[in-house]
């Protein structure tokens, strides 16, 4: 979109207008030369390709050894296979000056699963009834990845990384594994499908973690008013054919963001005029822990008109402590990456409210209406100590984001036009 329009692609002859790894200048008075690449050659040439293979698996064995307990053990995989596949030509463009240019990687991802369970359902004096569950979690992640790198075609008649290369470099290597096991349990006990009550408790041990323990754990109540007798005595049920309230309360772990190995200071190997190199890569945090949430949901739900109109309206606060950031440090410290660490802290709170209607339910027509609405407060209660601002900077180096106490989670900071 920057080139004159008066350009073509091609030469009178039907070759590219190419001038090195530039488009050709077409003789415009008063331009020698561009630096802009001829898009057509890169399009007609050039590839970037990736083929992907995916397995999901299970199975599972489940026993009844009496009525009332159900024992389970389940077994999964997710495996996921991607092969890439890079070209640059030689005759313009990013490949010009390397006569060429070819990557070709492979990764596996791998997952495997194994849960067992035992789960125990049981009603006495009829209208009490108790379900428990306990169980133990497994799970493995992996990750292996390697490729070659190879420039300098010796016959440019070639375009595959399987022919004559000059130069080659290893691309695409990786290796990463990981581990969670968890042990839960929880309890659900509910009279006469009226009044509910549940609480459950967690133990995770995650790998990627200096200090791999976490305890978490959770309450819920609920109430069916509907079914209650001063409930139907005022005339309520012939309105409503549904109405409950519930409020729950619970601490529960967050780990998404983080590298497999962070607890640990890692180096990186390389060559340098043949020998092999190691350079000191990241720096690791054996104190990392878990991110917590303590979050708090009240809300009441209905139905209208048998269930042809029904509701939903929720309030919640989720106070978030030991945010896991990636801290900047002073350039004077050396280090060559910022550590992770359990920072600060923050917290949401909002409301949602939707409504679902069934306004027409014929034989050969149906038309259902949904309306949604929902509001969040996002706001940053504390940083690490000593730290009053956390800036996000882009690839080229403008600051467009920060984060500070009595804000947003990286707001917005930019010239005000």
């Amino acid at each position: 979109i920057v080139l004159p329009p008066i350009i073509s692609p091609y030469n009178n002859d039907g070759s590219y207008n190419i001038n090195g790894s530039a488009i050709g200048s077409s003789n415009i008075k008063g331009i020698a030369s561009l630096s802009y690449f001829n898009p057509v050659p890169g399009l007609d040439m050039n590839r970037s390709n990736s083929e992907m293979n995916h397995i999901q698996s299970s199975a599972y064995i489940q026993l009844k050894p009496v009525k009332w307990v159900t024992l389970k053990s389940l077994y999964s995989i997710d495996y996921l296979f991607v092969d890439n596949d890079l070209f640059w030509n030689p005759f313009t463009g990013d490949g010009y000056s390397y006569n060429g240019y070819s990557s070709a990687w492979s990764t596996r991802y791998k997952t495997m699963l194994w849960d067992n369970t035992a789960q125990f359902d049981y009603t006495f004096a009829t209208k009490h009834n108790v379900t428990v569950l306990i169980g133990n979690e497994q799970r493995r992640r992996t990750t292996l990845s390697a490729g070659i790198n190879r420039q300098g075609l010796s016959d440019l008649a070639y375009d595959v990384i399987q022919a004559g290369w000059v130069n080659n470099n290893p691309a695409g290597m990786g290796y990463g594994e990981n581990y969670m096991l968890s042990t839960f349990g929880r309890l659900e006990y509910n009279f006469n499908r009226k009044y509910y009550v549940q609480g459950n408790i967690r133990q995770d041990e995650y790998s990627a973690l200096g200090q791999k323990k976490g305890v978490f754990w959770g309450a819920s109540a609920g109430w069916d008013i509907n079914k209650e007798n001063f409930w139907s005595e005022a005339g309520l049920n012939k309105v409503f054919s549904s109405f409950r309230l519930r409020g729950s309360y619970g601490k529960v772990g967050n780990i998404a963001g983080i590298g497999d190995y962070t607890p640990y200071s890692t180096f990186g190997s390389g060559l340098y005029g043949g020998a092999s190199t190691l350079t000191f890569s990241s720096v690791g945090n054996p104190n990392l822990k878990w991110e917590t949430s303590k979050k708090t949901d009240i809300g009441f739900s209905f139905g209208l008109f048998k269930e042809r109109l029904t509701g939903t309206f929720s309030y919640y606060k989720n106070n978030i402590d030991g945010l896991i950031l990636y801290v900047p440090q002073a350039p004077s410290t050396g280090l060559p990456s910022n550590p992770p660490q359990n920072v600060g802290s923050m917290y949401n709170k909002g409301g949602e409210i939707s409504l679902d209607a069934m306004v027409l339910n014929k034989k050969d027509f149906s038309w259902n209406t949904s309306f949604t609405f929902s509001s969040n407060k996002n706001e940053v209660t504390a940083l690490a100590p000593g730290l009053s601002v956390i800036q996000t900077g882009t690839a080229g180096l403008e600051t467009v984001n920060q984060t500070m106490v009595g804000y947003s989670l990286g707001y917005l900071w930019v010239v005000r036009t």
